[in-house]
């Protein structure tokens, strides 16, 4: 039956991670939403996975997680090559440029797998997936309606407070619920800290290397904190 349980949640998180995205191609081909709304519902569905981290009852838990990031690494790799699902993820980028929208979500899910094996079911795994999924997937939203903005325009004042904010309430709440203990007095300032030095990160640092750069500082913070 133990078995049988934990073939069931790698099923559930391969329609967890594929549903999502399917959806959206779906609704970006009837043009309901746009390539860019899209991006950012997937980046913060994809947050829904740090939950997936507890539900294995496995000595191979770490490696049965990872088993559905890297078939959607596969498919995404398979992109790249011109061959496979490549279309359809065009339907996400900019200026039909397949490597615009592929380069992202590879870092993305290669911080999945990265955290699963050195971070597993900590307080700072999960604090630097939040800031990544969270905050990063806030901070271009709120960004929108920026009225102060730095780095030669692409980042703003407003959307860095709203990486805070998210980071912190995530990292908050996740602990809280997922960890037994997790919250506590120094963990809380802890997270207040590695959000701001997460909000500076995405502040600061180009392209899509935000994904590997916040939650590496994160992490960073909580272990040397």
């Amino acid at each position: 039956m133990l078995v049988l349980y934990n073939l069931a949640i790698v099923v559930a998180e391969v329609l967890y991670i594929f549903s999502i995205t399917l959806v959206m191609d779906a609704l970006v081909e009837r043009k309901r939403i746009s390539g860019s709304i899209a991006r950012k519902v997937i980046h913060l569905w994809m947050g829904g996975l740090i939950i997936f981290w507890f539900l294995f009852n496995s000595q191979y838990a770490q490696l049965l997680f990872s088993i559905p990031v890297l078939i959607f690494v596969a498919v995404m790799l398979s992109a790249l090559s011109g061959k496979g699902a490549h279309k359809k993820v065009l339907k996400f980028a900019r200026m039909d440029n397949l490597y615009e929208v592929v380069y992202g979500p590879l870092i993305f899910m290669a911080m999945f797998v990265l955290f699963t094996a050195f971070a597993f079911r900590s307080i700072a795994g999960v604090a630097a997936l939040c800031a990544m999924v969270f905050g990063d997937g806030i901070a271009p939203i709120a960004g929108k309606y920026a009225c102060v903005h730095y780095a030669n325009g692409l980042k703003s004042l407003e959307g860095s407070a709203a990486f805070f904010i998210a980071s912190l309430v995530s990292i908050y709440a996740l602990t809280s619920i997922l960890i037994p203990g997790g919250f506590t007095l120094r963990v809380s300032r802890v997270a207040v800290l590695a959000s701001a030095i997460g909000a500076i990160a995405e502040g600061v640092t180009p392209g899509k290397l935000d994904n590997l750069m916040v939650p590496i500082l994160v992490w960073l913070t909580f272990l040397l904190v």
